[in-house]
């Protein structure tokens, strides 16, 4: 999506599929070790097809895409592997695929396609292609922040004194916008050694803020030996001081990237680790932090939620899908997702009413699903879009749930960096808006 490599935007992967035309996102349902061996062979693809070697081509994008079958990227390099190889009918039946799941995609604007236009079903596909992109959804604005250059990543809902807490990546900031329409700053820039701030959640009954916090290039002021620190920062509601914060330092190569968290009904805090990726915890004495989960099969973890009954943790990996987390055991395994259907790229993760909600933006359109889990939670047996290419909705992050409604950030402008890191000037950027989506009863 722009050029950083941090928390989920983009992969080598991406990268590559640039030379292959339109790019849709990264995912898989698969571990990390098929992930790297299907992004050896769709290099090897690239490869062949700058050399014009279409019969290596196809043969890599097979294997590429066999390892990973539900990926977005992969199906429409195979469909164009597919029509130079003059394998139309197979070109089809994955651009078909790529339709089920929703992708959008002008088949029209790729000339790579050309070829399959005198095949009778072409013309069904992009009419399928062009119902993908037809809005879903009712979100209105619930408030905007007219300060420019913020890149605003999360929000979160205080109901006691009414205010929305907004994380700022760029000013290293959180504000507050209130029942008026005020903004507030609740953290000046940097204040408290603030690097980037990422995910934020509220513990309404211990009156705490919590924040994640991680140094990335694309903040303020940014310098180089602070890359790959991050922290969690504990903000007291009443005060607006700081209570506590815990930092982890890079160690033996390893970065950290804290993008997001949630919290147990007992004031446990969970925490995710983008870069390394490991899960942390804080206990609810709020004693050191602990790293839960380490050297799992992750690539860059994202958004969190915990069940019902708190026995499961849901967490998000943007490159690889959904897992869940056994609390009691730290038993790790995959949520799969409904038969010809992707969760690529998904960001924040929610629990409601049993089931899950997530935002997400690993694909065009960016998206805010349900997904409704099988009886025993191991399984998305049902996928409902409820929200999707609204003109509000172009760079979708993180949100947060108050009563029947789904408040989000719409427009975080993520993409508003250059090649360098350096963001764009401050006329190019619009005011940050937190959108309001009444949830299904």
């Amino acid at each position: 999506m722009n050029p950083f490599v941090t928390l989920r935007r983009l992969t080598a992967s991406a990268v590559l599929l640039g030379l292959l035309g339109t790019t849709t996102g990264t995912y898989g349902q698969t571990g990390q070790e098929d992930v790297a061996k299907s992004r050896g062979y769709y290099r090897k693809a690239v490869q062949c097809y700058q050399e014009k070697n279409w019969p290596g081509f196809l043969e890599n994008m097979e294997k590429a895409q066999s390892l990973r079958p539900n990926h977005p990227n992969l199906l429409l390099g195979l469909a164009k592997a597919f029509t130079v190889n003059q394998k139309h009918q197979e070109a089809l039946a994955a651009l078909k695929k790529l339709a089920v799941m929703g992708v959008n995609a002008d088949l029209a604007k790729e000339a790579a396609f050309s070829p399959l236009a005198g095949e009778s079903e072409f013309a069904n596909l992009r009419q399928a292609f062009e119902n993908n992109q037809k809005p879903v959804g009712t979100s209105v604005v619930a408030g905007t922040i007219p300060e420019k250059q913020l890149v605003t990543e999360s929000v979160a809902w205080d109901a006691a004194t009414k205010r929305f807490f907004v994380s700022s990546v760029h000013k290293r900031k959180i504000l507050t916008l209130d029942a008026k329409g005020e903004v507030h700053e609740f953290t000046t820039e940097g204040q408290d050694g603030l690097w980037s701030v990422l995910g934020l959640r509220v513990d309404a009954k211990r009156r705490l803020l919590w924040a994640c916090s991680a140094a990335l290039p694309q903040m303020k002021g940014f310098e180089s030996q602070e890359e790959g620190k991050a922290g969690v920062f504990a903000y007291d509601l009443t005060t607006g001081k700081l209570k506590r914060k815990w930092v982890v330092e890079p160690a033996n190569g390893s970065k950290h990237a804290f993008g997001d968290l949630t919290i147990s009904q007992n004031g446990t805090v969970w925490i995710s680790d983008s870069t390394s990726p490991n899960l942390y915890r804080i206990g609810p004495d709020l004693g050191e932090i602990e790293a839960f989960v380490t050297n799992g099969p992750f690539e860059s973890l994202q958004g969190m939620a915990l069940s019902r009954d708190e026995k499961y943790l849901f967490f998000a990996d943007y490159s690889i899908g959904l897992f869940r987390l056994e609390v009691k055991t730290k038993q790790i395994q995959p949520v799969m997702a409904p038969p010809g259907q992707t969760l690529i790229g998904l960001d924040g993760v929610y629990e409601w009413k049993g089931n899950l909600l997530v935002t997400q933006n690993g694909i065009a359109p960016n998206r805010v699903l349900r997904l409704e889990l099988n009886s025993d939670q191991t399984a998305v047996k049902g996928l409902q879009v409820l929200e999707a290419n609204t003109p509000r909705v172009v760079d979708l992050t993180l949100g947060t749930i108050a009563g029947n409604d789904f408040f989000f950030i719409g427009n975080a402008q993520w993409s508003h960096f250059d090649q360098k890191n350096q963001i764009f000037p401050a006329e190019k950027f619009e005011a940050a808006t937190i959108l309001k989506l009444a949830l299904p009863k």
